[in-house]
């Protein structure tokens, strides 16, 4: 029996080891995107995310790729910014619509999943 206790101790050890470290690799990629998405929020992050991407050849090519990139990144973050901002809109059409339909205690967990600083 003490070969056996110890085979399901090592086993679920190996388990338990294996889904830490997946959670945390998986924390680690979700960060970083989220990290890249806020960096294309500005025009300067989205210059130097293209510019990290394309590695140019040199200072000369780098500066024209930053010439052309700078260019549409106005465009692009206004983009980004204008589709926010209709998304914002579109949810709090949806939380009007929902408010008469729920419950004080529904109507508050909808808050808080709203709330910024869960975002956090």
């Amino acid at each position: 029996m003490k070969g056996k206790s110890r085979s399901v101790l090592i086993l679920a050890s190996t388990l338990l080891v294996g889904m830490l470290l997946g959670a945390l690799l998986h924390a680690q990629f979700f960060d970083k995107r989220v990290k890249r998405m806020h960096r294309m929020s500005t025009s300067e992050g989205f210059v130097e995310s293209y510019l990290l991407t394309i590695q140019p050849d040199g200072s000369e090519q780098e500066e024209e790729l930053r010439q052309i990139l700078e260019g549409y990144s106005v465009q692009v973050v206004d983009g980004f910014r204008a589709h926010r901002e209709t998304m914002h809109g579109q949810l709090e059409a949806m939380r009007a619509s929902l408010d008469p339909v729920l419950t004080e205690e529904q109507s508050a967990r909808l808050a808080e999943r709203a709330s910024p600083r869960r975002r956090k």
